[in-house]
């Protein structure tokens, strides 16, 4: 487990690394209004790919009949048609986007878009299929590649072009290696199919994470959709420079521990001792680097943004630390979410976001309310907050979990995000809290936090002592 999550942490992170710098690339070439008006692609992306997820990547992981060639060639035929359905969707929804973040000059670019999710629907489901056996290569090589080009076509296109197209162009760069390299490193000929009874079976496993990702879509994306509509793409552009600098470890560790326990706790559902090792550990971990993430913007947040996207960009330090504790409790939501799934409670992750998704409407009274940029963080944060309770709560109530165990994990991990939030409100927009007394208290903090993780302290003396063994 823990050789194959260094692997899966190593090639993930490489991968959101170069997405981070093709990101900055694009930034340091065009205007922070154009980033701003780039940055709604992503927007735009994510609601197509949550239009019609019903968790093919995870269902062919997780069910008994994952193995299946008819199966998989059933799941790839309605991810065929559910790419042509994203595509009609943003053509559709093209010109209400532009007119939303008030830039008509741009509808052209979301009609473009539309290219994307067709592309997308023809990748092979082997890149899915061969992490039963706990294989990770092909897929975390086809992610990278496609990362690697797009930011490669980032930095020829941003010297040559100067406004958003270069983030348009690149983003369908990366579409487009993906759907190759899936289709080289797959062992299984291509087959679309369509089989009645598989989808209904997969219909049921999913519906709720359909559901959940629209839930999740204005969950990741609302907040943005209400300032860019308020306050203008300026605005956006260099909200969403923080925003994308905390968003990135959270991306990375969602992604991580969901490929990489999902599976384990799947393969022991019928042993309720490991698996409630392994589910706490799941838990723990996301706590744990949520909480470490929050941490490392508070002490050099300030420095990282300078050298990143320079002078232009330096308003985004306004947020980054509040909305890296935001991005913080969003990662310890992901612990929940995995385990459920593995016991097929597909509806916690649903429920949760429930409950985040009413923060969205808050937010856009406190910006009517002329509370200001930052009001609109503590409100997500306190949704995040609130979501991941329930979370927490729908595993006691549904599957045993402990609730002293839960509540423990719940105020350590709270308490050092206070402290986090502390020195913000103490030093507005100064993110580099490793110059001040306040910087060593974070740290000690944090220290105190590990020491009280029992089942990844388990884990990592079991680790050690197997190291020990092979040496003696």
């Amino acid at each position: 487990m823990i050789k194959s999550g260094f692997y899966l942490t190593f090639f993930n992170t490489l991968a959101a690394v170069l997405g981070l710098v093709r990101n900055i690339i694009v930034a340091r070439f065009i205007s922070v209004e154009d980033f701003g008006i780039a940055s709604t692609f992503a927007m735009a992306m994510a609601l197509i790919d949550m239009s019609a997820n019903i968790g093919i990547n995870r269902l062919i992981v997780q069910s008994k009949d994952g193995h299946s060639e008819d199966f998989q060639a059933t799941l790839q035929g309605f991810q065929v048609a559910r790419g042509f359905f994203g595509g009609a969707l943003i053509l559709a929804l093209a010109h209400p986007l532009a007119n939303l973040f008030h830039t008509p000059q741009a509808a052209w670019a979301y009609q473009f878009m539309a290219l994307m999710p067709i592309v997308k629907g023809f990748a092979h489901l082997d890149m899915n299929r061969f992490q039963r056996e706990r294989k990770f290569l092909p897929q975390v090589v086809s992610e990278t590649g496609a990362q690697a080009l797009s930011t490669l076509l980032a930095l020829a296109l941003g010297y040559w072009l100067r406004d958003y197209r270069a983030m348009l162009f690149a983003l369908l760069g990366q579409n487009l290696v993906y759907l190759v390299v899936s289709q080289v490193f797959a062992e299984r000929n291509y087959r679309l199919g369509w089989n009645g009874e598989q989808i209904r079976k997969a219909a049921k496993f999913g519906w709720p994470l359909l559901l959940n990702g629209f839930l999740m879509f204005s969950i990741f994306h609302g907040d943005r959709l209400v300032i860019g509509n308020h306050l203008g793409v300026g605005v956006l552009g260099w909200y969403s420079v923080a925003f994308m600098l905390t968003l990135m470890p959270a991306g990375i560790i969602a992604k991580v521990l969901d490929t990489m326990c999902l599976p384990l706790l799947a393969r022991h559902q019928s042993d309720p001792e490991k698996f409630k090792e392994i589910a706490g550990a799941t838990l723990e971990a996301g706590c744990l680097i949520g909480v470490a993430m929050a941490v490392g913007f508070a002490l050099l947040g300030g420095p990282v943004v300078h050298v990143l996207f320079g002078a232009k960009h330096a308003d985004a330090l306004i947020v980054l630390v509040i909305l890296a504790v935001m991005q913080a409790v969003r990662i310890a939501k992901t612990g929940p979410s995995i385990v459920a799934i593995a016991r097929h409670e597909t509806t916690n992750p649903m429920i949760a976001n429930v409950v985040r998704a009413l923060f969205v409407p808050v937010a856009l009274i406190t910006l009517n309310l002329g509370y200001g940029i930052t009001s609109v963080v503590y409100v997500a944060i306190t949704g995040e907050v609130m979501a991941l309770l329930v979370s927490f709560w729908l595993l006691i109530s549904k599957l045993d979990m402990d609730s002293g165990y839960l509540a423990r994990l719940s105020l350590a991990s709270a308490l050092v995000l206070s402290v986090t939030i502390a020195y913000e409100m103490l030093h507005p927009a100064q993110a580099f809290a490793i110059k001040s007394w306040f910087g060593i208290l974070i740290v000690l903090a944090t220290i105190i936090y590990v020491s009280q993780l029992p089942y990844l302290m388990k884990f990592g003396r079991q680790y050690l002592e197997a190291r020990k063994s092979k040496t003696v």
